[in-house]
């Protein structure tokens, strides 16, 4: 069965760093899925405007007000991004690669992502280090 390591802490504390040499130890048997990589992705989507409707599923009470782009609705914007990673990291496994991903699901929300990213994955072997760097 293929395998999922999930390294979650904050951020610029060594996650990928951790996960490079995962890869490296591992022959490169793993491949590395990063969440800063793919929000980047996710920021060429959208307009600078774009806003999600007031109370459209999955953004009620999740406005972090932030002053900046995309700053409605928080947890919809993680969950999109999140699953743009999740989408290729399942479908990678299919293939039969093993991924690591490095991801800070930090925040009111942290609990939330985190069953949504073992729920997406579930029927694959997961190791979830959380907060593994942190103070």
């Amino acid at each position: 069965m293929n395998q999922v390591i999930i390294i979650n802490g904050p951020s610029c504390v060594g996650k990928t760093t951790i996960a490079k040499e995962i890869c490296r130890q591992s022959n490169n048997k793993f491949i590395h899925l990063q969440i800063d990589q793919v929000g980047a992705f996710y920021s060429t989507i959208f307009p600078t405007e774009f806003k999600f409707a007031e109370n459209e599923a999955g953004t009620e009470n999740n406005d972090d007000r932030l002053k900046g782009r995309f700053n409605n609705n928080r947890l919809a914007r993680r969950k999109i991004v999140a699953l743009i990673l999740l989408t290729t990291a399942k479908a990678l496994l299919d293939k039969n690669f093993n991924i690591v991903i490095d991801t800070a699901l930090d925040g009111l929300d942290a609990q939330e992502l985190a069953k949504f990213y073992l729920k997406y994955l579930n029927g694959y072997k997961i190791t979830f280090l959380r907060n593994l760097l942190s103070g």
